[in-house]
Parts: C-alpha cells; sequence; structure tokens
C-alpha cells in the first residue's frame, strides 16, 4: 500500500503553500476567525447594565483567536484591536471578554473547524491518532496536560484536531481516551479508520470500546501488561508508526507557544489550551484553502498544458512528414 511508506519526506510546495496561507498575518486570521464565529454564533450575551463595551461579542471573539494564535499578550493585543476593528480598548476590558468567553464555545470551535476540514478535503481520511503533551505555567511551578484526538489527511499533510480536552497534569490519558471514543461520530466516513495510540491508552475496555465505535485500535501494549492473543494477532506494526504524526502538532505548540501559558486561575489556564487548538486548526483550514492554489497544482496544470502542446507538435511532424514523401513519391512524379 502506498501510504505505508512511513519515510516519505514533506513535498516541495508544502512550505510555499504555507507561506502562501500567510498564517502570522493578523488580517487574514482575522478574516477565518470571523468565518468560524459567524457559523458557531454568539458566544455570550452583553450585561445591559452599565456603559456600552468598546467591542461586540463577535468582535471580541475574533480579537482573542487572533491574540492566541499569535502568542500576544493582553496589551499586544489591545494595539491589534487597533489595527482589525480601528477602536482604542483597554487591555483589562481584553481580559474581561476573555473571562467571559465560555469553554463549551471553544469546544464546539475545535469540532466545527474539525468537520470543515474533512469536508473539503477530497482525500479518504484513514487515522485518527490520540496523545498528550504537558503545558507549564510561567508564572509558577505546576503542569496542565492537553489531551488531542487528530486525524491525519495524508495527501494535504494536515493535521486537524477532531476534539480536545484540557485536564489537571494528575488526569489519566486513558480517562480521556473513552470520552473522545464517545464523542467521534464515524457516519460520515465510508472507509474504516485506524486508531492509533501509545502505551498510555492501554486497556481491553478501550479496545472493545472502539470495536463497537467502528474503529481498529492499534494500540501499543504495556510493557507490565499480559499478553493478550487477540491484541496481538491485530496490532501491526508498521501501521502504528504513523502515530508519530501528531508530534508534530506539539512540536509546533512547543516552537510558537513554548507549551507554556501565562493564566494563572485553573479556568483561564484550559481556555488558553483550549485556544491553542482552535489556533491550530485555523491554521489548517488557511493551508488548505492555499492548498487549491499551491505550486503543486500548477505544476500539475502545466506538465499537462506541456503534454497537449507534445502531441500537437508530434501531429505536425507526422503531417510535415506526409507531404515531403508524397513529394519525392515516383508515382506522382510520373502523373
Amino acid at each position: 500500500m502506498g501510504f505505508m511508506n512511513s519515510k516519505r519526506k514533506r513535498p516541495r510546495w508544502y512550505y510555499k503553500r504555507r507561506e502562501r496561507a500567510k498564517v502570522d498575518n493578523e488580517k487574514k486570521l482575522a478574516k477565518f476567525a470571523e468565518k468560524t464565529v459567524r457559523i458557531l454564533g454568539k458566544p455570550y450575551e452583553n450585561n445591559k447594565l452599565g456603559r456600552k463595551p468598546e467591542l461586540s461579542p463577535y468582535q471580541a471573539t475574533i480579537l482573542i483567536l487572533v491574540m492566541v494564535a499569535l502568542d500576544k499578550t493582553f496589551r499586544e493585543a489591545a494595539n491589534t484591536a487597533y489595527i482589525l476593528f480601528g477602536k482604542e480598548v483597554s487591555y483589562v476590558s481584553i481580559w474581561r471578554y476573555y473571562r467571559k468567553l465560555p469553554e463549551e464555545y471553544l469546544h464546539r470551535a475545535v469540532k466545527v473547524l474539525f468537520k470543515i476540514l474533512t469536508e473539503r478535503s477530497p482525500h479518504v481520511l484513514l487515522f485518527l491518532i490520540m496523545d498528550s503533551t504537558g503545558i507549564s505555567f510561567e508564572r509558577r511551578d505546576g503542569w496542565s496536560k492537553n489531551h488531542i484526538i487528530a486525524a491525519w489527511l495524508r495527501k494535504e499533510h494536515l493535521i486537524p484536531i477532531a476534539s480536545c480536552e484540557a485536564t489537571e497534569n494528575t488526569i489519566a490519558d486513558i480517562t480521556v481516551g473513552y470520552k473522545f471514543i464517545t464523542e467521534i461520530n464515524l457516519n460520515g466516513f465510508k472507509t474504516k479508520i485506524y486508531l492509533l495510540a501509545d502505551s498510555a491508552f492501554y486497556s481491553k475496555k478501550l479496545r472493545t470500546k472502539a470495536f463497537r465505535r467502528g474503529f481498529i485500535p492499534m494500540v501499543k501494549e504495556k510493557k507490565t501488561a499480559l499478553l493478550s492473543r487477540r491484541n496481538l494477532y491485530e496490532f501491526d506494526e508498521n501501521i502504528y508508526t504513523f502515530r508519530k504524526v501528531i508530534e508534530g502538532i506539539f512540536g509546533g505548540t512547543s516552537i510558537r507557544y513554548g507549551n507554556k501559558t501565562r493564566c494563572i486561575l485553573e479556568e483561564h489556564r484550559r481556555k488558553w489550551v483550549i485556544l491553542m487548538n482552535v489556533a491550530h486548526n485555523l491554521r489548517e483550514w488557511m493551508c488548505l484553502e492555499a492548498y487549491s492554489y499551491s505550486n503543486h497544482d500548477r505544476e500539475i496544470f502545466f506538465y499537462a498544458k506541456f503534454k497537449l502542446y507534445e502531441r500537437y507538435l508530434k501531429a505536425v511532424v507526422l503531417m510535415l512528414f506526409i507531404r515531403d514523401s508524397l513529394r519525392t513519391s515516383p508515382i506522382l512524379k510520373q502523373t
């Protein structure tokens, strides 16, 4: 099978497409954030008492998405608000907008963006991968966990996040894994999907639940676990090697955010972690939109054009050859 080549490198158009998508441009990010917010609806209702807020709930949500996507502080986001909306907004007001934003709204944003990415991708989805990473705090000691389940779109070289959960460091991966398996709906997919996970998700109960939901689980056994004949028969090391694809997401968050959050309160830390995943899906959507205009498609177009010209030249050469052969024919000279 073609997808079994795990050592395949990224194509030449991958980085050009990312540059064309302008994933670090404030106005371009705000444009895609606005599309997402319009699909989701109003995140909260403004209080009718007191003075009117500087930004509407839609504008405030767009600003917060851009702020987290570019890893800006609340003070830096005040300048971004002036660039995007032409309004002078206090950084304290932006913090209040951030506090009002509900977590459930952000979870829905991750799922809506994943649905958009999988529907617009013309290729078949084969892999869903579960994993987690630690998120530290800048101002005090401690860790949070970012649990995600992501898909791998092989042809487009994209890894959209299907669902996520921000928890404390003491929460086991397998506890969140049960929730992910229950949430994912496979009705829209026509092929069987492999569920890849490391030994932290190893459990007979999880494998059984994944089978009933329609997955093909490829979960690595723990070294201390008893050998299960059924799991050894189904486990394929060649397919399991694709689990490392999800590390690309954690590598990106490590480079962009340092896997840290500036928030101190537990509720705000969870929001920041979820917003990191929303921002990742936004960037993947921008790259997917730029995919149709990528250098890869241009190469295909020019190659097809070259083949057409090649056929035309062959036909012209053949016609000239026939003409010259007819002119030099002895039969035609006698007539």
